[in-house]
């Protein structure tokens, strides 16, 4: 139920909007399966600073049978007066599947929503973006307007 709520909320508020990009096209689970690293954060220079020392070691496998795959994962919480915390670093499966997550004025956009229970808002249901070949997930906060602060880039599709 907790999903259906953030989808909604995502979709009526236009999350994953704040930059073009977007996956307007629903992609099959196999157009997405591959090994993302962690190639953005933007939270603030303490946490971006401890997240970017395990760079090397932080990063998503998407399968295409609806696993995934996480690897030190920094699961990064935001209080009520907007400051944020790296939680913990998250290491293990779950499922996940594709998802509409909200539409722009033409279109409707994609993403994932993770199966797991224990990974709080916003970090169960990011967006695709794409450009040329690229494909990236976005984690994006909501701060006024939705803003990306962490993106894992797709670096191997599976073969």
């Amino acid at each position: 139920m907790k999903w259906i709520t953030s989808l909604a909320f995502i979709a009526l508020f236009g999350g994953c909007e704040s930059k073009d990009r977007l996956l307007t096209i629903e992609p099959s689970m196999k157009n997405v399966s591959g090994h993302y690293e962690l190639s953005y954060v933007g939270f603030n220079s303490t946490i971006d600073s401890e997240i970017k020392s395990k760079i090397p070691k932080s990063n998503i496998e998407l399968k295409d049978d609806g696993t995934m795959v996480l690897t030190n994962f920094p699961v990064v919480t935001q209080n009520d007066t907007h400051v944020f915390s790296v939680q913990r670093y998250h290491t293990g499966s779950t499922s996940y599947k594709i998802s509409p997550l909200g539409a722009t004025s033409g279109s409707t956009f994609y993403g994932i929503y993770v199966n797991h229970g224990d990974l709080p808002d916003p970090l169960h249901a990011p967006c695709f973006r794409s450009e040329g070949e690229s494909l990236t997930l976005s984690f994006e906060y909501f701060d006024g307007d939705f803003v990306p602060r962490m993106e894992f880039t797709r670096t191997e599709p599976d073969q």
